[in-house]
């Protein structure tokens, strides 16, 4: 029974040091800035680091599934909906290049709603 405990305890520890590093991961990799609003509606300019060789955060799919989850915290976080949102303009440049490949920046523009006028 005790050796079970040990187990569980591990396993609980890696599962919350897993998302601590992908809180972490969102808060380097990425920067969310206003620009503009207008009644119901905000915009703002969301940017992603993507680094050479990419991991999980590369120019893929599964990159950018994680760019998106992480745009929808920050539009939670800032009070403005995150199903309420449209990307509205997107651009990529290169940021470096490597033995590993090119690093990238990805810049986003969002017009979001604002979380107390709700969804019409």
């Amino acid at each position: 029974m005790k050796l079970y405990r040990k187990y569980l305890f591990l396993l609980l520890l890696i599962i919350s040091g897993c998302s601590t590093i992908d809180s972490y991961d969102s808060r380097a990799l990425t920067r969310f800035d206003p620009i503009s609003q207008n009644g119901k509606y905000e915009i703002w300019k969301y940017e992603a680091f993507v680094p050479a060789g990419g991991g999980g955060y590369g120019m893929n799919e599964l990159g950018e599934a994680t760019r998106i989850r992480w745009l929808q915290e920050h539009l939670r976080m800032n009070g403005l909906s995150s199903i309420g949102y449209e990307i509205i303009e997107t651009k990529t440049s290169v940021a470096g290049e490597g033995w590993a490949g090119n690093s990238h920046r990805i810049f986003y523009v969002v017009k979001a709603i604002k979380e107390n006028f709700g969804m019409r």
